[in-house]
């Protein structure tokens, strides 16, 4: 039986290190459009509900067609909310009206670089596994994470583990780093409430940034368009 999923994109209207990061014009178009617009093609999932309090996010989105069917309660949008609490505020509402998911995808409103392709085939093997998990986008570090220096005020660099800065990189291990992107979760993980189960790493092969500073951006935006 094919697994029914929901898809939420939580887009609070308080971001700080960017304001208004998730309706900000990204090459002339609100990033979140972006990826709404990508992940709604196909038939990738049966349900998308964009989680916010905002009124101006919630205008730009119902415009383009992707009008949620209730507003997140203002409490959840708090600079130290968990996601987890938020996704479970969306999961436990669409429950009440009679509505059941098996596979909850968290896809991040900045996630512009996202490919349609890749997280397709998360959902095949993350569904095809047994117990409860959450699947993580993760990359490679490029160099090996014991190489690791901090820069000083002055400039001077200082390694993190000097002893290690010798060692071949054929000899250490490969280290890996969430790419906030997804979280794929079953009901089962997501309201867990003492055990927590494995997180388990879907590599992704396209070029992906975490967008929390204007250089991240203004890197994004130069990816895309050659993408493009």
């Amino acid at each position: 039986m094919k697994k029914r999923r929901l898809a939420i994109i939580p887009a609070r209207g308080g971001s700080k290190r960017i304001p208004r990061k998730n309706i900000k014009p990204f090459l002339g178009k609100p990033i979140i459009l972006h990826v709404l617009e990508k992940i709604s093609g196909g038939e990738l999932f049966d349900q998308l509900h964009v989680s916010t309090e905002d009124r101006e996010i919630l205008e730009i989105v119902s415009a383009a067609g992707f009008s949620p069917p209730f507003s997140r309660d203002p409490l959840l949008a708090g600079d130290h909310t968990p996601l987890s609490q938020v996704l479970r505020s969306v999961v436990q509402r669409y429950r009440e009206q009679g509505e059941r998911f098996d596979t909850i995808v968290l896809i991040f409103a900045t996630a512009v670089l996202l490919e349609p392709e890749t997280l397709s085939r998360a959902l095949l093997q993350f569904e095809s596994m047994d117990g409860s998990a959450e699947m993580i986008s993760v990359a490679k570090y490029p160099v090996p994470i014991e190489w690791a220096m901090r820069m000083e005020p002055s400039g001077e660099m200082t390694p993190v583990q000097r002893e290690k800065l010798s060692v071949r990189s054929q000899d250490l291990h490969e280290a890996w780093y969430e790419t906030a992107e997804f979280v794929l979760y079953d009901e089962e993980s997501l309201f867990a409430e003492h055990d927590t189960p494995p997180r388990i790493g879907f590599p992704v092969s396209h070029l992906s940034i975490d967008i929390d500073t204007m250089e991240d951006w203004a890197m994004a935006e130069r990816i895309a368009r050659v993408a493009g």
